[in-house]
């Protein structure tokens, strides 16, 4: 199994026009070997390489979970043993790295949501909600942009028994934490009003609360947002005036 080190020569390699072909040979020759994908996430994460190699294994990483991960027939085409773990770590990976990475693990992430949550893999949403904080927006932030890419999914679905068992189980534990933290950014907000650094995670924070409030809506309006209807809009218009 190719280390980090190797992986991470090999994509220095593919940002060349020169040498970009066949590294592109050289990683798809070694992409089905178990440990593979864990070993690309993990590269993605570490601090001790260049930034344009980890973006670079990103979006192998995105394109390998394209190709590989499951086929119309529901087979997956990475090792049992590489579905799992990349399940089991991927979401605490992407909370911690920057803007530029999460953007390609986040898509990664919507990809196998697709076919494994809810059903194939519940502890997602009991993982995510857990992460929450009312203190901590840089992991919040991380959290919003997972839980977004998954919930995105809904806005152009035709509706159906499936999709709405899927958004009922997503509401039961999920809409009132969200309403927590859309409250405490909100919140936080106005006491550093003369703070700009502040400011500019937690309106990233609400930009992605925003986006989630709507996805949740996006089907039906659900009785919790319509008993809640209040706080929701009376923040909105507060915000957009």
């Amino acid at each position: 199994m190719a280390s980090i080190e190797n992986i991470a020569a090999v994509l220095q390699q593919s940002l060349l026009p020169q040498t970009a072909k066949q590294s592109e040979v050289e990683l798809k020759s070694i992409e089905s070997q178990e440990g593979f994908p864990l070993t690309l996430l993990h590269l993605v994460a570490s601090q001790n390489l260049d930034i344009s190699i980890r973006l670079a294994g990103a979006l192998f990483f995105k394109n390998l979970i394209k190709r590989k991960w499951i086929d119309e027939s529901g087979q997956y085409h990475l090792s049992l043993n590489d579905v799992k773990l990349i399940k089991a770590e991927i979401v605490g990976l992407m909370i911690s790295l920057p803007d530029n990475l999460q953007v390609q693990i986040g898509e990664a992430i919507s990809l196998i949501a697709e076919s494994e949550f809810p059903d194939l893999w519940p502890e997602l949403l009991d993982e995510l909600v857990s992460k929450l904080s009312n203190d901590d927006m840089v992991t919040n932030k991380g959290v919003l942009k997972v839980a977004h890419s998954i919930f995105k999914r809904w806005r152009p679905l035709f509706r159906s028994d499936e999709l709405f068992t899927e958004i009922i189980l997503v509401l039961k534990k999920f809409s009132q934490p969200f309403l927590t933290i859309l409250l405490r950014v909100d919140q936080l907000i106005d006491e550093n009003s003369n703070n700009k650094a502040s400011l500019l995670i937690l309106f990233d924070n609400l930009l992605l609360l925003i986006k989630i409030y709507y996805d949740l809506n996006c089907q039906d309006i659900p009785e919790f947002f319509e008993d809640h209807l209040t706080e929701g809009f009376t923040l909105m218009h507060k915000r957009i005036r």
